[in-house]
């Protein structure tokens, strides 16, 4: 199943405008979560980043056995990169990964924490209105609050639930509608990482500017944006200190 979601996310027709985002970053630094996708950035010194090693993933993620993964060089949770020291990387990169993090204040929050100064965070993100997403409701602010201050692992489930819905049963046929929530049960009992939360380019925007005007921590400024071009939307942000 996974091989037919992120198939959905390959080289799209905006081609060089992408790669102009890419090129606002430089220097070394992190991509997390790249699998067997990473960003095209021949310029970049990257580490990849990832919640298991190459062997963990090819076992986790069986549909994948015939691709190339990118060499895991750091073991960590991207939400919380506790092995990534502060303020020592040029640029993150989250590559439709965002949308897979449980706690995304707490991921976007670490994520500034590790650049340096004047470095830089690339965010491409699917607009869910163009991808087996588009039947779930936008994530609100106040639900993003919630999973920021209140963590519940019932909350999560419902993610599955609507996941296993919409994405598992509804798109891609993995079983019938009647069994949904028995599914939703196994791909949490296996950990699968699944989109937790769904945005389009403007409730994505709206995310940003809460972040600016209630945590402090989040001292960014957007430098690029390139509204939705097909499934993505894309946001490039500077540390201003």
């Amino acid at each position: 199943m996974l091989e037919k979601i992120l198939g959905l996310f390959g080289k799209t027709r905006q081609g060089q405008q992408r790669e102009d985002f890419v090129n606002l970053l430089s220097g070394s630094g992190i991509e997390v979560g790249a699998l067997h996708r990473p960003v095209e950035a021949n310029h970049l010194d990257v580490t990849y980043v990832d919640r298991m090693t190459n062997e963990e993933l090819r076992k986790q993620y069986p549909e994948l056995e015939n691709e190339p993964l990118v060499p895991v060089g750091v073991i960590d949770d991207a939400e919380s990169l506790s092995t990534v020291q502060d303020n020592s990387q040029d640029f993150v990169i989250a590559n439709h990964v965002i949308e897979h993090m449980v706690n995304p204040i707490k991921s976007l929050l670490t994520w500034s924490r590790v650049l340096k100064k004047g470095g830089r965070l690339f965010l491409a993100v699917p607009d869910k209105r163009f991808t087996f997403d588009k039947e779930r409701e936008l994530t609100t602010i106040d639900h993003l609050v919630q999973d920021y201050e209140a963590p519940s692992q019932e909350r999560d489930f419902e993610h599955f639930k609507e996941f296993s819905l919409y994405a598992s049963c509804r798109t891609f046929n993995v079983r019938p509608e009647s069994e949904y929530e028995a599914f939703a049960k196994e791909l949490w009992d296996m950990d699968y990482s699944i989109h937790y939360h769904v945005w389009n380019c403007d409730s994505f925007g709206e995310f940003l500017n809460y972040l600016g005007k209630h945590f402090d921590q989040w001292n960014m400024k957007v430098i690029g944006q390139m509204p939705t071009m097909k499934e993505e939307f894309i946001y490039v942000l500077e540390k201003r200190s």
